[in-house]
């Protein structure tokens, strides 16, 4: 589970606590297996953030995240990777965020991967002259093709989802 922004002109937007979205999340079966201690140890919640755009629009975020529990797999690492980019492009208007959910043995490098390199992958097809559009879906198709291309990492049964907004002019994208 991920958590997400909210974006509201007059500043009035309220986040759940996503601690206690994590909490309410937790099946009984999970709960009769871990102890809080344990649970807590699974769990990364940001504080929340917020900025305000050139138009006078209060964007505020915050992200919370608790790897998965498997019963044979303890230690198994949180495959959960977030990003928040506050005026990435030249002129600062850009800003991006982006949950990348991974999946399989190697989940959380794809997951890694995609938050590292589709902004990276934006920015240069917008310095290249491409539409915001046009620039976030080539990203995001050029980096599927790198991550399964890529030696380093096993693609055959790991990925990940890439859920990005991208807000420019006051408009999400």
């Amino acid at each position: 589970l991920d958590g997400g922004a909210a974006v509201d002109r007059r500043g009035s937007a309220t986040l759940t606590a996503l601690d206690d979205i994590l909490n309410e999340s937790m099946s009984a079966s999970i709960r009769n297996a871990l102890d809080d201690d344990r649970i807590s140890a699974r769990r990364h919640v940001s504080v929340e953030q917020s900025h305000f755009t050139e138009s006078s629009l209060r964007v505020r975020w915050a992200s919370g995240t608790q790897s998965g529990y498997y019963a044979n797999q303890h230690n198994k690492p949180n495959q959960d990777r977030h990003t928040c980019q506050i005026g990435m492009t030249e002129d600062g208007s850009v800003d991006w965020f982006g949950v990348y959910d991974g999946n399989g043995l190697h989940g959380q490098k794809c997951a890694e991967f995609a938050r590292k390199e589709i902004p990276q992958e934006f920015e240069k097809l917008i310095a290249s002259g491409e539409s915001y559009l046009t620039a976030m879906e080539k990203a995001h198709m050029e980096v599927h093709k790198r991550l399964i291309a890529t030696s380093e990492i096993e693609t055959d049964i790991s990925g990940t989802t890439a859920t990005t907004v991208l807000l420019a002019d006051d408009k999400c994208i």
